[in-house]
């Protein structure tokens, strides 16, 4: 239950420490593997595989469902000018994969990153950005969907059927140790 929460959990805390996401898609995944096999011991490679599965979705589906969806409930829809755009390498050989926007919002600069496709919009015009009030969410362009709100609640409920699934299955016993002559079954 608490892996499921991990995974669950991985978008809200990846916000505040970035690199805690990298970590929780290698813990989660294999950590549900692990305590699911240990609760199927008779199931081994298939209930660890069905761990591993949906330790992969909550991880993923978190990660974007959660800071899109805290936008859609609490964020500001603010009309930005941009003031600059610059092209980024991320792959140290001169390739632009992110595009760095920097708009006006009232006064306050947002930075606004873009990969690959690199067009937003021309220096001088305006977007409208959906801002996070604490400005800790990466902004979005607007208007955002509630959609990703509909996501949270289907990954919640999923991983809720998914720990009844798991504590509810008929339980095997493990198969017996085998008796050795130091058993003292002679």
């Amino acid at each position: 239950m608490a892996l499921v929460l991990l995974g669950l959990s991985t978008g809200v805390v990846a916000v505040a420490l970035p690199w805690w996401e990298m970590a929780a898609w290698v813990l989660v995944p294999l950590g549900l593997a692990r305590a699911t096999s240990a609760l199927r011991p008779g199931k081994g490679n298939a209930a660890a595989g069905a761990g591993l599965v949906v330790g992969l979705v909550l991880v993923t589906a978190s990660g974007w469902a959660v800071p899109a969806a805290w936008l859609a409930v609490n964020g500001e829809q603010v009309r930005c000018a941009l003031v600059d755009r610059t092209a980024v390498s991320t792959n140290g050989q001169g390739g632009r994969n992110r595009y760095e926007h920097h708009f006006d919002c009232a006064g306050e600069r947002v930075r606004y990153d873009v990969a690959r496709t690199g067009h937003v919009a021309e220096v001088g015009e305006t977007r409208d950005l959906v801002l996070d009030p604490a400005r800790r969410v990466p902004p979005r362009l607007g208007p955002v969907s509630r959609f990703p709100v509909l996501v949270l609640l289907l990954l919640c409920a999923g991983a809720a059927a998914f720990v009844v699934l798991v504590a509810a299955a008929k339980r095997e016993p493990a198969p017996p140790k085998p008796l050795t002559p130091d058993d003292g079954f002679l």
